[in-house]
């Protein structure tokens, strides 16, 4: 925002430090990520979470019905 009594130089500098800081937030960097790629991965990591509980889920009912089956 300009303001009565700024210098230009002042905004100048503050152009570039907003330019230098947006290249480094640059999403095209590695271990940098989109908003978009981000909820994607986010999404991938709960199916695992849900593909792991399942395969536990589905030993625990097999160890059951095999004890059930041996009484």
């Amino acid at each position: 925002m300009l303001r009565v009594g700024m210098h230009p130089v002042t905004l100048r500098v503050t152009l570039r430090k907003t330019q230098a800081w947006c290249r480094q937030r640059n999403a095209e960097r590695p271990r940098r990520h989109s908003h978009a790629e981000r909820g994607n991965d986010q999404q991938q990591q709960h199916r695992e979470q849900a593909h792991s509980h399942l395969k536990h889920a589905g030993a625990q009912l097999l160890l059951f019905t095999t004890l059930q089956a041996e009484r």
